[in-house]
């Protein structure tokens, strides 16, 4: 199960770019609460909450004051600013028992691949899944073993084992992973070498000349 943090949600009313952009500077980010059948509901919750989040996906109980039971919902999307990577705005989804959520997992590798000793590095392509699944069955990440895979040898999401009750939307198809060898660079050339390439070319060019 996902670990559960609780957090207040402190109510707000329409407001000016320029209120919304005070209430930043104080500390009180804008944020949004979306559930199936519902109006969204908009209030603020505190930057100091948010820069203590859990790392990966996790669920909040947003505690409302005129509200007598906190909202189960899970973090759906930070938006972050262009110039000093700050928080704008943030998105949250309402969990309802009984029904469905779309939500990304990340998808962590595991294992040392017997391919590292000969040479070759991971490459992964996929570190992250869109799953949809009851609430109680969200899981914390997906993992998947690389241990066997030798140089050039990959590994396909189709090999991600899930559960029945979880279904898997984005990718169901690719490479997740792949041992690659680096290529080699070529080394620099010493002085004499290059030396002794200036006077090939320079004799060439007086051979072509004559």
């Amino acid at each position: 199960m996902l670990e559960t943090v609780k957090w207040e949600a402190i109510p707000r009313e329409e407001m000016t770019k320029g209120q919304l952009k005070d209430n930043r500077e104080k500390g009180m980010i804008p944020a949004v609460v979306s559930s199936r059948g519902k109006e969204s509901t908009s209030f603020f919750v505190k930057l100091s909450d948010l820069q203590r989040r859990p790392y990966g996906n996790f669920i909040v109980d947003l505690v409302f004051p005129d509200k007598k039971e906190p909202i189960n919902c899970f973090l759906k999307n930070i938006q972050f600013s262009h110039v000093g990577y700050k928080i704008l705005h943030v998105d949250f989804q309402e969990l309802t028992k009984g029904q469905e959520v779309d939500i990304e997992i990340p998808l962590r590798l595991t294992g040392e691949p017997v391919g590292l000793d000969k040479g070759g590095m991971v490459n992964q392509l996929i570190d992250s899944v869109m799953i949809r699944t009851l609430p109680r069955h969200l899981p914390e990440k997906f993992e998947m073993d690389i241990s066997h895979l030798d140089v050039n040898d990959s590994i396909d999401i189709t090999e991600l084992e899930l559960p029945e009750e979880i279904t898997l939307l984005d990718p169901t198809e690719g490479t997740v992973a792949s041992i690659i060898v680096p290529k080699e660079e070529p080394e620099p050339e010493t002085e004499e070498e290059e030396e002794e390439l200036e006077e090939e070319e320079a004799e060439t060019e007086e051979t072509s000349e004559e």
